[in-house]
């Protein structure tokens, strides 16, 4: 995209989102995790490659409808987009897909355990 610019984009985009909390049991919903997960295909599709798919940068806006956020790309890298994926590039983007599984099977069974057995499953 700015490949033979003479001066690439450089910038930092702020914006506050009042009442923004990140993805975690309080603000689990499988349509919330549902969006993060296409939000990273499209994240994906547009061959970037967030790099720092971690719980701290999933976000929710509670509201009607949710507002659904990735937030920090400080780490992410950006690939052509007039040329395919290398195949280490696509093995990225699959490591980076299941990391967002991983974070997504962890919240479904904390949630899981914590219907069936309520908050003081330890005692």
């Amino acid at each position: 995209m700015f490949l033979d610019d003479p001066w690439p984009p450089n910038a930092a985009l702020i914006e506050y989102v009042a009442d923004m909390h990140q993805m975690d049991l309080s603000t689990f919903s499988k349509s919330r995790l549902a969006s993060l997960r296409a939000i990273l295909g499209e994240i994906h599709d547009a061959k970037v490659l967030h790099d720092d798919v971690y719980p701290r940068n999933m976000m929710v806006v509670p509201g009607q409808p949710d507002r659904i956020l990735w937030i920090d790309f400080d780490s992410a890298q950006t690939f052509p987009e007039n040329e395919p994926l290398t195949s280490r590039q696509q093995q990225w983007m699959v490591t980076e897909i299941q990391r967002m599984d991983y974070f997504v099977n962890d919240l479904v069974c904390s949630r899981w355990i914590l219907t069936k057995y309520g908050t003081d499953s330890a005692s």
